[in-house]
């Protein structure tokens, strides 16, 4: 047992849960705000991987830096925490767009009809894919999915009356999640789906109820949740290699292994790149971000395309420029191979800023939801972010909901509610949303 990481371990676990509570109870957040979700994530990928680490003999590269890995945490913690209380985000909220508050059964038809168009033509080309454009169109096709799945939600869970469009749509739902069970590796994509509708029943519908019912309710989720990641876990190797795995080894210790060592695996690869990157490899100065932001640039045209930080320290870790598999860097990491202590003390501190900031919109545009859907179905990606490789985490969880937003908001010119005005439309709150939903649905 390592006595140091177990030590930190705990530290980390009980300061992510002072900060959670310090959020809800003092600022009278809920658990779904982006601030609350934030230290989920923390809670979850920091903490769990050193105990992980610290009381499971993982084999490990035999470096001497566990000392400097942590202070690296502690450090870039720290100005996380002061990024988030420096100012209440009121600047950077009108960065983003407003979506209107619902859609009208026009706008849900368009949305189908194009989102289900791309999906069938991706389906029908995929073996005809250029292997230079394959991630731009898997990433339109993981888009078109994750906009029907909200589309669908939307309707079955808001739509007052019209039974026959809520079963239809409750029928494509289900088309959803096996679609998202059977398409995608990653463990993410089925969970947010399951997320994004638990969420919104609890938002929308459980939020002023009593401890109890909440408690029984989040219960039943991390249940089903956690049964959904594993699953997933056991099946992906018989989905997409054939492997006669199955269903009965959902509960094995194998599997739950595999779980706990994804966790492991990051604080392992961050120890290895406090080491690595200055002694041997050098930072890469922000290029291991850039892909995160271009990613819709396919490198048919630009062949010399940077490369994200995962695949950089994963090319590293292998020593391999073709590896069997990706690893992940934690964030702390992320931001040091790419800028030193700069990155672990002002990128830290600028990563909080942009948190409070996002949950300052999200408090603002309570009630919309469009707007709500789509976060819902972000969550497991944006709580991922503390597990590192932003390209990766950010881009999966970017092309769940743009295609969904950006259809959204191009149906919104074109199928303009009678009832409403469109300027009306991006300015309600909770109790006008509702009286919208009387008067479209």
């Amino acid at each position: 047992m390592d006595g140091l990481l177990v030590f930190f371990g705990i530290l980390f676990l009980l300061y992510g849960i002072i900060m959670l509570c310090v959020y809800v109870f003092s600022e009278k957040g809920t658990v779904l705000d982006p601030i609350a979700v934030s230290w989920f994530g923390f809670l979850l990928n920091i903490p769990l991987a050193l105990l992980a680490v610290g009381l499971i003999p993982y084999e490990r590269p035999g470096y001497a830096v566990r000392g400097p890995a942590v202070i690296i945490l502690l450090t870039g913690t720290l100005f996380y925490t002061l990024g988030l209380y420096a100012g209440k985000g009121t600047r950077m909220k009108n960065w983003f767009p407003r979506p209107a508050p619902t859609l009208s059964p026009a706008q849900v038809l368009f949305v189908f009809c194009l989102c289900t168009a791309a999906v069938v033509l991706s389906f029908s080309i995929r073996e005809r894919y250029p292997p230079a454009l394959m991630s731009v169109v898997l990433g339109l096709t993981s888009g078109s999915i994750g906009a029907l799945s909200l589309i669908s939600l939307l309707v079955v869970l808001t739509y007052r009356q019209r039974l026959l469009f809520k079963a239809f749509m409750l029928g494509v739902l289900g088309i959803m999640f096996f679609l998202t069970y059977r398409v995608y590796f990653s463990r993410r994509p089925l969970v947010s789906l399951f997320l994004a509708g638990v969420c919104f029943i609890y938002y929308f519908k459980l939020l002023d109820k009593g401890k109890l019912v909440k408690c029984l309710f989040w219960g039943f989720t991390f249940f089903v949740g956690f049964f959904l990641i594993l699953l997933a876990g056991a099946t992906r190797a018989e989905r997409f290699y054939g492997y006669a795995e199955g269903v009965q080894k959902v509960f094995s210790s194998e599997n739950i292994d595999e779980f706990i060592g994804g966790l492991a695996i990051n604080y392992l690869v961050f120890e290895y790149t406090v080491h690595e990157i200055p002694v041997n490899a050098g930072y890469l100065y922000g290029k291991g971000l850039v892909p995160g932001f271009i990613f819709w640039i396919p490198r048919a045209i630009w062949p010399s395309k940077p490369i994200s930080s995962g695949a950089v320290i994963t090319r590293i870790w292998y020593n391999d420029p073709d590896p069997p598999s990706n690893v992940a860097n934690l964030p702390f990491g992320e931001l040091y191979m790419n800028f030193g202590w700069l990155g672990v003390t002002l990128g830290f501190f600028l990563v909080g800023k942009f948190v409070r900031g996002l949950n300052t919109y999200w408090i603002d545009n309570t009630g919309n939801v469009v707007l709500a859907l789509a976060w819902f179905l972000v969550i497991p990606s944006f709580a991922a972010q503390w597990r590192g490789d932003f390209t990766s985490m950010f881009v999966q969880g970017l092309m769940s909901i743009i295609v969904f937003l950006g259809i959204a908001w191009f149906s919104g010119k074109l199928f303009v509610p009678k009832s409403m005005e469109p300027d009306r439309l991006t300015e309600m709150g909770t109790t006008e949303t509702q009286e919208m939903d009387k008067q479209i649905l």
